[in-house]
């Protein structure tokens, strides 16, 4: 998948269709837009011609919603509780990612 002919990648330039070799695809944003506001529940505001937001959203912080029970707060913890894991699981990746480059050095080096 994401391959053009000849299972090459197609090149960032490629405005063809992916079905032709390229690399565009077309979305139905207004479709897609009505499928997300079906699983939300609600409909997904548009942000008016003069680009200014509403009071009540500026003054929101990110991932709250009015009448918020706790879910923000609880999440945080959780991000909290997972942090020590995800700083090991980010050690390790580097200390992977150096092992297989000076494996790589060693083994590309002309004799």
């Amino acid at each position: 998948k994401g391959r053009g002919p000849g299972g090459r990648a197609p090149p960032c330039d490629d405005t063809r269709d992916y079905d032709q070799g390229g690399n565009c695809v077309w979305y139905d944003e207004r479709g897609l837009l009505k499928e997300v506001e079906t699983l939300l529940g609600k409909p997904i505001e548009s942000v008016p011609p003069d680009m200014k937001l509403r009071k009540e959203l500026l003054d929101m912080k990110f991932g709250e919603e009015k009448g918020d029970t706790g879910a923000s707060e609880r999440a945080g913890r959780h991000v909290e509780q997972l942090r020590p894991t995800v700083l090991k699981l980010a050690a390790i990746e580097r200390q992977a990612q150096a092992s297989f480059l000076s494996l790589q050095a060693r083994w590309n080096k002309s004799s």
